[in-house]
């Protein structure tokens, strides 16, 4: 089998995989058959990013950027499972992380192969589902001074290489990575380069600290008084994905 129908092989075997789980994507489902779907996706994906690493290796633009467009939107599916599955586990903060995680996923898809474009209506979905399902959150920036940023495609000083960050090269995505950094400061933003980053307890004084997407108060418990201003945050989310 040549790499090009391995790949289409491939797709349509995550067509089916997505057409099964569809009706899957909602609270009420059974849970059992959510996990079994969001499984069968995490090994869907792992299939797909073994032909996406064989066609960079062959150096096949095309057949890697569909596999990196795949490998996406099995993340994303995988993801959005879980989501429901954790707010049914009363988990809502990590159910808030997999939701981002799909939208960012369904995003790269889309970046990875512009046929992908009709996607567009699944990122609107999930937006929908975040205000449907989840109280509105406060996000937080924090700004970083970095003496220098290398290129993750060729590794050169990003102002020196022709590769754009976000953008998908031979089956991977181009990012800055930072070196030598340092904080500048922290603010609250209303488009976070991360939704992950928000705040997440704020003081109730005497009390303890209210989590804001519970809304449920964790008592003190070493005998000080808490203070009304203080607040606690998410600033910075390591993110291994590729």
């Amino acid at each position: 089998m040549t790499a090009v129908s391995k790949a289409m092989s491939l797709q349509y075997a995550f067509n089916d995989l997505a057409d099964m789980s569809r009706p899957l994507l909602h609270l009420a489902r059974s849970s059992r058959l959510q996990r079994e779907a969001a499984a069968a996706a995490d090994a869907m994906l792992e299939r797909i990013h073994t032909a996406r690493l064989a066609a960079i290796l062959s150096e096949d633009e095309v057949v890697a950027g569909r596999m990196l467009a795949f490998s996406c939107l099995a993340r994303a599916l995988a993801s959005e499972l879980r989501v429901y599955l954790l707010l049914k586990s009363d988990e809502p903060e990590q159910a808030w992380n997999m939701l981002i995680t799909a939208q960012e996923n369904v995003d790269g898809a889309m970046r990875a192969d512009p046929r992908l474009r009709s996607f567009v209506e699944k990122g609107e979905q999930l937006r929908r589902l975040e205000e449907g399902l989840f109280p509105p959150q406060t996000f937080t920036s924090m700004g970083m001074l970095a003496r220098r940023q290398r290129c993750s495609i060729c590794r050169q000083d990003y102002d020196d290489c022709d590769h754009v960050a976000g953008r998908a090269y031979l089956g991977r995505f181009c990012s800055m990575i930072p070196e030598d950094v340092s904080t500048d400061h922290v603010a609250i933003v209303e488009n976070p380069a991360d939704r992950r980053c928000r705040l997440t307890s704020q003081g109730v004084s005497g009390v303890g600290m209210r989590n804001l997407m519970t809304w449920e108060i964790v008592p003190d418990d070493d005998g000080n008084e808490t203070p009304d201003n203080l607040l606690q945050a998410i600033l910075a989310v390591a993110n291994d994905e590729e």
